[in-house]
């Protein structure tokens, strides 16, 4: 599966400051054979 990831799971995985939020990221961005990073999302980060 190919996920392209948004600021906010990304956030999520990340931080893990909210169990509710980020154990979904966790296991999308986990369960992903590929993962797609935009400069925007990497900027909005950072």
């Amino acid at each position: 599966m190919r996920v392209a990831l948004d600021t906010n799971v990304l956030f999520r995985y990340l931080i893990w400051d909210q169990a509710s939020q980020s154990n979904p990221a966790t296991s999308l961005i986990e369960a992903a054979e590929t993962l797609v990073l935009s400069t925007i999302v990497l900027c909005e980060t950072v």
